[in-house]
């Protein structure tokens, strides 16, 4: 999974780099919009509903992503979504996924995580200096995907949280967060943010550890619905929650503390 990721986020990258530089805020934010209904779907799916439960699950998304896109944000909501989805990955990383209910539980929960959480994606990149903070974010996070990737396949060894995602290890985790640290350092010496060499590593760490963590939030949500990806989306390499599930926690981290 993680190996299918790297890969399609560098395919991916040019067209949305391409898109966040030169589009206007208006289309992305209608185009964020588009995402977020399709990652709604999926993530009612996930949780095996019936279809009209599935239908009024999904259409409940909408309006609640509606009201972030709105409101700006809502920073104790977003707060509460990553704690709730972070806490529910814990049980599964110490219980398993074998809970009553499991997969309402991860259709309705996973529901609340994308209605909330995707708009920021739209927030981050459209405040002032958003472009510049959405680049950052980006490539920090495919910097340590493709670095844990790389490491944990090489001289990975110890199991992260086997659980909840197999083949993550504690080297590639590693790997990852320093991965982010250099780059961080790098771009500092071009980049216009205008942040001091300790805040510049705290938001680099920061954005790698949300990243690991919303990635295996995304895991945790489909252990509890007994799925091996999220949708179809992409034939042969899952749906559209396995893509960008390193980035929501982090775009949301990156927004509070660059906008």
């Amino acid at each position: 999974m993680l190996r299918t990721r790297v890969l399609t986020a560098l395919v991916a990258l040019p067209v949305v780099v391409t898109a966040v530089v030169a589009i206007p805020p208006t289309i992305f934010t209608a185009l964020v919009a588009v995402v977020t209904a399709l990652g709604l779907r999926e993530a009612g799916a996930i949780g095996d509903l019936g279809s009209v439960r599935f239908r009024v699950l999904v259409s409940a998304g909408l309006l609640l992503a509606f009201y972030v896109f709105r409101a700006g944000g809502n920073g104790v909501l977003a707060a509460a979504v990553i704690i709730a989805t972070t806490l529910l990955t814990g049980v599964v990383a110490v219980w398993g996924a074998e809970l009553p209910e499991a997969p309402v539980i991860a259709g309705i929960l996973g529901t609340i995580y994308v209605a909330t959480l995707f708009p920021y994606f739209a927030l981050l990149r459209n405040c002032p200096g958003g472009k510049e903070a959405f680049l950052l974010m980006l490539a920090l996070v495919v910097a340590g995907d493709s670095s844990a990737y790389f490491v944990g396949r090489s001289i990975g060894r110890i199991k992260l949280i086997p659980k909840v995602s197999p083949n993550k290890t504690v080297e590639g985790a590693t790997a990852s967060l320093a991965a982010s640290l250099a780059l961080a350092v790098a771009w500092r010496q071009w980049g216009s943010l205008g942040l001091n060499l300790g805040t510049t590593l705290a938001l680099a760490v920061g954005i790698s550890v949300m990243g690991q963590v919303g990635d295996l939030v995304e895991s945790s949500l489909k252990r509890l619905g007994k799925v091996k990806d999220s949708g179809w989306m992409f034939p042969g390499h899952g749906g559209l929650l396995d893509r960008v599930d390193s980035l929501v926690f982090a775009a949301v981290f990156t927004y509070y503390c660059l906008c």
